[in-house]
C-alpha cells in the first residue's frame, strides 16, 4: 500500500497528462474508502523522506475526510492528533489548514464536547493548540450563537497556555499568543459585563503573571539561533497586550499595567526590528487612547519625547545624502502618514497628532522644549531637521498664540545659509493647518519659492499654498491676491516645475490651491498649463513613478472648473480636449484611463457650447470598454449630455457607435437597462429614427419584467420609452398593450402613488405627446389597485364593495349624450375620479398613504386637464360618498380649494 501511494503521489506531483492524472485520482478515491489507506497515509506524513510525497498525501486525506463514514472520521482525527508532534515543522502551516477543516467537520458529527476533551486533556500540546486555533475560527464566524461556548472555552484554555509558556518552545508559545489574540478580538462582542468578567479573570489571574519571563528577555536574545523566532514571538506578545489593555480598560490597575509598561520600555531600548518597535508603539497607543490611560503618556511626556520619539526621527546617512542628490526620494522616505505600525517614524507621528487632537498639552510642551533646546545646542543641521520634523507633527492643531511666538524664529531659520535648516523650518510651516500665518511668513515663503535647493522650494510651496487655503480674513486675502497678481503666472510655473519634480499628494493639492487662488489670472494660460500637466501625467504613468493614485488629473479638473468663469470657453476647452485625446492614445494599455475619461467628461459638461470634436472620444471608449469596467457607468451620463446638446447629431455619423456602446454596456451589466433606456428614448426623439427603439425591444422587455424596476428608476425609463412610442405614428402598436400592462403591474407596488408625480413630469417634458393616451394608461393602472375599496358600511354588511370614482351610471349617461370630444374629457376625468377614489379607503396602507403628496399630484393633473366644471362635480360626488372619514374629508376639502383657485 505504501509503495503504491508513493507512486501515485509522485505521478501527480510531476504534472502528468490529464488522462494519467484522472486515472491516478480515481485510484486514490477508491483507496480512500479503506482504513488501511489512512493508516499508511499518516505513516508517510510522519516518516517519508520525500517532502513532495508528504505534502501530496496531506492534500488527499484533507480532501476525502468529509466524505468518509463517522467511524473512519474518528480514526483519522485520532491519528492526526497523534501524528502532529512528529510532522516536519515545514508542513505545520498545512497541518493547521487540516485542523481547521477537520475540527469544523468533527464538531458537526460528534459535537463540541468531543473536541473540548481533546483540547483540555490533550494527547500533546501541539494538538491542543491547533484544535484551539480551529475552534477560535469557528467562534469568530458564529460569535453571537456561541456565547456560552465562548466564555467556557476561554476559561478553560488559558491554564493550558500557562503550561505552554513554561515549555520554552517558541513555536508553541507564539501560537498560544496568537490564539489569545483571537479570543480577545472575539470577546469585544462577548456580551454582558458578567460574561466579560468571566473571560478576563483567567487572563489576569493565570496568564499575565506567567509573562514575567518575557518582560526580562535580554538573556534569551543572547541565543543567536532563536533571534528570528523571538522576533515573531515578540510581535505576537505585543499584539496580545495591545488588545488586552483595551478589553480590560475598565479593570486596568497599576499592578497589571506596571509590568506591561516595563516590557514595552525594554522593547524601545532593544535592537529588535522596526516591526517589533512599531508594535510596541501600537501598545503605547492602545494604553493611552483606546484604554484611555492618558497619564502614561502625559506624566512621562519628557521621557517619551526625548528617549522614545526623537530617536526615530534621526536622519540616516543615506537620507542626508538624498536631501541633496534626490530630494523627491527623501520626501517619499520620511513623509509616511497614518497608523502604519511597521514604520516607527510614521507611528510616532500618528501618536503625536492624536495627542494633539485630545489636548495632551504636556506632549506639545515637551516637543516645543525639545525643539528650542535642539536649536540652541545642535551640533549639525541634520539634528535641527530631525527636531523640526518631529515637531511638525504637533502643529496641526497647535495653539495659535504659541505658534505666532515661534514664527519669527522660523522666519530667521528660513533664511539660513544651510539649505537643510531652511527646509526644516519650512517643513514646520507646511504642517501648520490651523495656525495663522503672518505677513512675514508669507513673504519668506514667496522669497524661497525658487530656492537654489529644490527641497526648500518644495516645502516653501506647500507652506504658501496652505496659507492661501486657510486665510479666513477676506480683506487680507484680497490684498494678498492684488499684490501677487502681477507674478501669478510665474508662481504657477514654479508650482508646475515642483509638481514635475516631486509628483506627490502634498504638492498636487498645493497646485490645486494655487490654481483656485489665482483662478481669474491663470485663465489666459489654462491651455498651456493643462498641456504641461497632461505631459507630466503621461510621463509618470509610463515610467511607473506613480505611488498610488496620481493627483495630476485632479489639478486639471480644478483648472477646468476655473474656466467655467470664462464668457465663452469652448475654444480653450476644445484645445485641451484635443491634447486629452492624444494623451489617451498614448496611455492605452499603460495605465487605468478612468481619470482621463473623467477629465473629458468635465470638459464636455463645462463647455459653453457644444463642439463636434467631443464625439471623437467614442472610439477610445469602444477600444477600452472590455477592459475598463468603470466606463459603463461613466459613459451613460456623458452620452446623454452629448445627445442633448448636439443639434445636428444625424450629420455626425455617431449614432451606430452610440448604439453599439449601449448594447455592450447592457451585455456587461443588465441591471443598467433602465438607465440605457433613458438614453435610447432621448436618442430616438432627437434623431427621429424609429428603428432605434425597435433595436432595443429586448431591453425594454427586460426592464419591464424587472420586479424591482419601480425602485431602480425603471418607471422613469419605461415612461420615456412610452412617450417615444406614442410620439410617432404606429410606434404604440409595436409592443401591443405593453404600455398599459407596465403601468398596471407597477400599480401593484406600494410606492406607485409617489411615482405619479414623476410620470406627470415626464409627460410635461414632451410637447408633442398625446395627453389623452397618457391619462388612459395612468387611470387604468391606478384603478386596478385603488378603484375598488373594501370597507364596512355598518355591522350588518361586512363585505360591501363600493367603487369610489368608478361612477358607472354617470359614465353610461355620458356615452349616450356626449359627442366624441366630450368622451375624451370623460377619460381625463376618469383618471381624476380614480385618484380621488384612492382617498376613500378606510383601511388604506399607512406605508404608501401620504395625503400631501397625492394632493399635489392631483393638483398637477387638474392643471393639465383644466376642466373645472367636471372637476367640481367629481369632487362633490366624492364628498357625498365620503362618509365620516376625517382624513378623507380633509383631503377632499383641500382638493376642492385647489379647484376653486383654478376657477378664479
Amino acid at each position: 500500500m505504501e509503495a503504491r501511494i508513493e507512486e501515485l503521489a509522485l505521478c501527480i506531483f510531476k504534472s502528468p497528462s490529464n488522462e494519467e492524472r484522472k486515472a491516478a485520482e480515481a485510484e486514490i478515491a477508491q483507496l480512500a474508502e479503506t482504513v488501511e489507506f489512512y493508516q499508511t497515509a499518516f505513516q508517510i506524513i510522519v516518516s517519508h523522506s520525500n517532502k513532495s510525497v508528504r505534502q501530496e498525501v496531506m492534500v488527499w486525506i484533507t480532501k476525502y475526510f468529509k466524505s468518509v463514514p463517522p467511524e473512519l472520521k474518528q480514526f483519522c482525527f485520532e491519528s492526526f492528533i497523534k501524528s502532529l508532534p512528529n510532522i516536519d515543522r515545514t508542513h505545520l502551516n498545512y497541518a493547521e489548514k487540516m485542523a481547521n477543516e477537520w475540527t469544523e467537520e468533527y464538531i458537526k458529527v460528534f459535537g463540541w464536547p468531543a473536541v473540548r476533551e481533546k483540547i483540555i486533556s490533550p494527547e500533546n500540546q501541539l494538538s491542543s493548540l491547533m484544535l484551539a486555533k480551529a475552534v477560535c475560527k469557528e467562534l469568530k464566524r458564529k460569535r453571537n450563537q456561541t456565547l456560552e461556548l465562548f466564555t467556557d472555552f476561554a476559561v478553560e484554555i488559558f491554564p493550558i497556555f500557562v503550561q505552554i509558556l513554561e515549555s520554552q518552545d517558541f513555536y508553541l508559545i507564539q501560537m498560544a499568543f496568537h490564539i489569545a489574540n483571537r479570543l480577545i478580538k472575539t470577546s469585544e462582542t462577548a456580551g454582558p459585563s458578567k460574561q466579560l468578567k468571566e473571560f478576563i479573570e483567567p487572563i489576569s489571574e493565570q496568564f499575565l503573571p506567567n509573562l514575567q519571563p518575557f518582560y526580562n528577555y535580554s538573556s534569551i536574545l543572547l541565543n543567536i539561533q532563536k533571534t528570528i523566532e523571538y522576533e515573531k514571538l515578540t510581535v505576537e506578545i505585543l499584539k496580545f497586550l495591545s488588545n488586552y489593555v483595551y478589553i480590560i480598560k475598565h479593570f486596568l490597575d497599576e499592578n497589571t499595567l506596571s509590568p506591561i509598561l516595563s516590557y514595552m520600555q525594554s522593547i524601545f531600548t532593544s535592537n529588535l526590528s522596526s516591526k517589533s518597535i512599531g508594535k510596541a508603539l501600537e501598545l503605547l497607543y492602545s494604553i493611552t487612547f483606546r484604554a484611555k490611560v492618558v497619564s502614561v503618556l502625559s506624566e512621562n511626556a519628557e521621557y517619551f519625547v526625548s528617549n522614545v520619539f526623537a530617536p526615530f526621527f534621526v536622519l540616516q546617512p543615506a537620507e542626508i545624502e538624498f536631501m541633496e542628490t534626490d530630494p523627491a526620494l527623501f520626501v517619499q522616505t520620511i513623509e509616511k502618514e497614518g497608523n502604519d505600525w511597521c514604520d516607527p517614524r510614521a507611528s510616532v507621528s500618528h501618536i503625536i497628532k492624536k495627542s494633539n487632537q485630545i489636548g495632551l498639552t504636556a506632549v506639545f510642551e515637551n516637543l516645543f522644549n525639545y525643539l528650542t533646546t535642539t536649536l540652541q545646542n545642535a551640533e549639525n543641521s541634520s539634528q535641527i531637521f530631525s527636531a523640526c520634523d518631529m515637531f511638525s507633527s504637533s502643529v496641526y492643531k497647535f495653539d495659535p498664540q504659541q505658534f505666532s511666538e515661534l514664527i519669527p524664529t522660523l522666519c530667521e531659520l528660513c533664511d539660513n545659509e544651510d539649505f537643510v535648516i531652511r527646509a526644516a523650518a519650512f517643513k514646520i510651516l507646511s504642517n501648520a493647518v490651523n495656525c495663522k500665518s503672518t505677513i512675514n511668513a508669507i513673504e519668506v515663503c514667496l522669497n524661497h519659492l525658487n530656492d537654489e535647493a529644490i527641497l526648500v522650494s518644495y516645502y516653501a510651496s506647500v507652506s504658501l499654498s496652505l496659507t492661501f487655503r486657510t486665510i479666513k480674513n477676506s480683506e487680507m486675502k484680497d490684498e494678498l491676491l492684488e499684490s501677487l497678481r502681477k507674478n501669478s503666472v510665474e508662481i504657477v510655473d514654479i508650482f508646475l516645475r515642483i509638481n514635475t519634480e516631486f509628483n506627490n499628494e502634498n504638492i498636487a493639492y498645493s497646485l490645486m490651491d494655487i490654481l483656485e487662488f489665482f483662478s481669474d489670472d491663470v485663465l489666459p494660460y489654462a491651455v498651456s498649463i493643462s498641456e504641461n500637466l497632461l505631459k507630466l501625467y503621461e510621463e509618470t504613468s509610463k515610467s511607473n513613478e506613480q505611488q498610488g493614485e496620481s493627483l495630476i488629473p485632479h489639478s486639471i479638473n480644478t483648472l477646468i472648473e476655473c474656466m467655467k468663469k470664462m464668457p465663452d470657453n469652448t475654444d480653450s476647452l476644445k484645445e485641451i480636449f484635443s491634447h486629452l485625446l492624444q494623451t489617451t492614445e498614448n496611455l492605452i494599455g499603460v495605465c487605468d484611463l478612468e481619470e482621463i475619461f473623467r477629465i473629458g467628461s468635465r470638459i464636455v459638461y463645462n463647455s459653453t457650447h457644444f463642439d463636434p470634436l467631443y464625439w471623437e472620444i467614442l472610439p477610445y471608449i469602444q477600444r477600452n470598454l472590455e477592459i475598463e469596467d468603470f466606463l459603463c457607468s461613466r459613459i451613460r451620463p456623458l452620452l446623454s449630455f452629448l445627445i442633448d446638446r448636439d443639434t445636428n447629431i444625424n450629420e455626425r455619423g455617431v449614432v451606430p457607435i452610440i448604439l453599439e456602446l449601449l448594447h455592450s454596456c447592457y451585455q456587461r451589466d443588465e441591471s443598467d437597462g433602465s438607465d440605457i433606456l433613458n438614453i435610447v428614448a432621448g436618442l430616438t426623439v432627437k434623431t427621429g429614427q424609429l428603428e432605434i427603439m425597435q433595436n432595443f425591444a429586448d431591453v425594454i422587455a427586460a426592464v419591464y419584467n424587472e420586479d424591482k424596476m419601480i425602485y431602480d428608476g425603471g418607471v422613469d425609463s419605461c415612461v420615456s420609452v412610452i412617450l417615444c412610442m406614442s410620439d410617432f405614428q404606429g410606434m404604440s402598436n409595436l409592443f401591443g398593450d405593453i404600455t398599459n400592462e407596465m403601468l398596471s403591474e407597477w400599480s401593484e407596488c406600494e410606492e406607485f402613488p409617489f411615482k405619479i408625480q414623476t410620470i406627470i413630469s415626464k409627460f410635461n417634458d414632451f410637447v408633442n405627446f398625446d395627453f389623452n393616451f397618457a391619462i388612459n394608461c395612468l387611470a387604468s393602472s391606478i384603478k386596478a389597485i385603488h378603484g375598488q375599496i373594501n370597507y364596512k358600511e355598518d355591522d350588518e354588511d361586512d363585505d360591501k364593495l363600493v367603487f369610489y370614482g368608478d361612477m358607472e351610471e354617470e359614465d353610461e349617461k355620458t356615452q349616450k349624450e356626449n359627442n366624441e370630444e366630450e368622451d375624451e374629457e370623460k377619460d381625463k376625468m376618469f383618471a381624476l375620479d380614480t385618484i380621488g377614489g384612492s382617498f376613500g379607503s378606510s383601511d388604506m396602507s399607512a406605508d404608501w398613504f401620504n395625503q400631501s403628496e397625492l394632493i399635489k399630484n392631483f393638483h398637477n393633473l387638474m392643471i393639465s386637464v383644466k376642466s373645472n366644471e367636471e372637476i367640481m362635480n367629481s369632487l362633490s360626488q366624492l364628498l357625498e360618498q365620503s362618509g365620516d372619514g376625517t382624513d378623507y374629508l380633509s383631503c377632499v376639502d383641500q382638493m376642492l380649494n385647489y379647484a376653486k383657485k383654478i376657477q378664479k
